[in-house]
């Protein structure tokens, strides 16, 4: 929980079928396992969703006591986020006083970690806002996305308008 709302943790997997190799494929679901243990091992977060349109992703999520979701629209990145994002909004299962903290499989375990403890801490130091962004310095490359489900709305998807970021 955070502000006394519930945290739902979500991965939008890229489909491991996709990738050229079964190595890259296999690569590909160590990530996404390595991001749901990362996000479960925050307390702040309540609910870690899967959305993919892999059967081994999907399986591999619940066997990892996370939330599967079967979202034939999953496309990498921003894209994929703002896609499942929407659909657990229009079905329900996210009301608009949820906190939702995208994440991305390829950032790796131990990174993951510090992003999540960090965004956290970010929102914290700055109550007024409702959005947080994790940027890569060297690449602009957004890794990390914590939003209220209501600034999602607001902003009508990804990127949050007026969101806070910070470098990692």
């Amino acid at each position: 929980m955070f502000a006394e709302q519930l945290v739902i943790a979500l991965i939008a997997d890229q489909d491991p079928e996709l990738d050229a190799t079964e190595q890259n494929a296999t690569h590909a679901l160590q990530s996404v396992v390595a991001t749901i243990q990362a996000a479960q091992s925050d307390s702040r977060v309540d609910v870690v969703v899967v959305a993919s349109r892999n059967d081994e992703v999907l399986a591999a999520a619940h066997s990892n006591d996370a939330v599967n979701r079967r979202i034939d629209s999953v496309a990498f990145g921003i894209g994929g986020q703002t896609a499942a994002v929407q659909e657990m909004l229009d079905d329900g299962f996210v009301d608009e006083h949820s906190w939702i903290i995208c994440l991305n499989p390829q950032v790796g375990s131990t990174g993951q970690i510090s992003l999540i403890e960090r965004a956290f801490e970010v929102l914290q130091v700055n109550p007024g806002y409702s959005a947080v962004t994790a940027v890569e310095p060297n690449t602009g490359a957004e890794l990390l996305h914590l939003f209220s489900a209501a600034a999602f709305v607001e902003s009508n998807g990804l990127p949050i308008r007026g969101a806070v970021s910070f470098l990692q």
